[in-house]
């Protein structure tokens, strides 16, 4: 079975091997040095600004989401979130269920955002904003770099759910006035679902995130922050992923860097968009796509049934969509260990699937 999802993704051998590891205890100065150094590399590949901290959350990407929201900003605090599809609306719903003061943008399915859509929400003194680095629903790329500048002007801190977007296109954030970072284990990082990265500036570590503020206990920055200064998580983590998350960065670093991982993406995404409009009557949303995945509009084939024939008949795995678009949309990911050999294999599944 080949995994085309956008989470968990296929791993590489080396990744599977570490997982399958005599576990340490981990409350010793080696494993806080270890902790120490998986931060210094993070914080690199996100191209953190100076003093920014990276910790560990034992969490899936909304864990993240949710202790980012908590943690950072008071319940009475203005928030604006864009809300692009499934995961917009998470952070909509997060908000919601602990009665912030939020208002949402809702973007329309065919359309990218831009600075008309932000227009309206100038000088209304929000505090945050809310966005993803791409909507993993539908694969629509969010124009961080405008975002980020449109936060700077108005002094509003933004906060990246960069859970799919790590990785597969580029991340700065010093560059794009990126307040607070968010990724976790199981998209392009390729490792199990479980763990989550939560990367704040300096600022926001020194004068936001405190005892008093978080509601919840368990996804409490504060209380990872403190303990990252000693090289531990206040509570027992995923310990097995962060002995993959650490092989995984030194798998990327010699393979080039995250320069080279965002490259691979791309070449497969481009690779396969173009195969798949060439040999299928399938086509392309018209906003832009990140590289991390492709968006398919079935037409007359139902999508969700496709999805269920490809996986059971051909062992070829691709994403389902819910809701309304369950049978007009699926996805195809290109994270993980993939090869151009694996798509021309679905490609070939797919053109079958069409014929009969």
């Amino acid at each position: 079975m080949k995994l085309f999802t956008v989470g968990p993704v296929e791993m590489s051998p080396e990744t599977r091997a570490v997982g399958s590891m005599h576990l340490p205890y981990f409350r010793t100065p080696q494993f806080s040095t270890k902790m120490r150094n998986i931060e210094e590399q993070i914080l690199r590949a996100v191209k953190a600004p100076l003093g920014a901290r990276s910790v560990l959350l034992t969490a899936s990407g909304s864990g993240a989401m949710e202790a980012a929201v908590i943690s950072i900003f008071r319940a009475d605090e203005p928030l604006l979130v864009i809300n692009g599809g499934t995961f917009g609306q998470r952070f909509a719903d997060i908000c919601a269920r602990h009665r912030m003061n939020y208002t949402v943008l809702n973007l329309p399915f065919e359309e990218d955002l831009t600075e008309a859509h932000l227009a309206p929400f100038r000088d209304k003194g929000f505090k945050g904003l809310l966005i993803q680095g791409h909507e993993t629903s539908i694969g629509k790329k969010m124009d961080l770099k405008m975002v980020g500048q449109w936060c700077k002007e108005e002094d509003c801190l933004l906060v990246a759910d960069c859970v799919s977007a790590f990785l597969v296109d580029p991340i700065d954030m010093a560059d794009m006035n990126i307040g607070v970072f968010l990724t976790s284990s199981q998209k392009s990082l390729a490792l199990p679902p479980g763990l989550t990265i939560v990367v704040c500036t300096q600022e926001i570590v020194e004068e936001r995130i405190s005892p008093d503020v978080s509601p919840c206990y368990y996804l409490d920055l504060w209380a990872a922050y403190h303990n990252a200064e000693r090289g531990q998580t206040p509570f027992t983590p995923a310990l097995g992923i962060i002995y993959q998350l650490e092989a995984r960065l030194a798998e990327i670093s010699a393979a080039g860097g995250v320069d080279a991982c965002i490259q691979g993406s791309e070449t497969l995404a481009s690779y396969f968009r173009t195969e798949v409009q060439r040999r299928t009557p399938f086509t392309l949303p018209q906003f832009s796509l990140s590289n991390g995945l492709t968006p398919l509009l079935t037409g007359k084939v139902d999508a969700y049934q496709m999805f269920l024939d490809l996986m059971n008949e051909k062992g070829q795995v691709l994403t389902p969509c819910g809701g309304e678009r369950a049978s007009t949309l699926v996805r195809v990911g290109h994270m993980g260990y993939l090869h151009k050999e694996d798509y021309d294999v679905l490609l070939e599944c797919i053109e079958d699937y069409l014929q009969h």
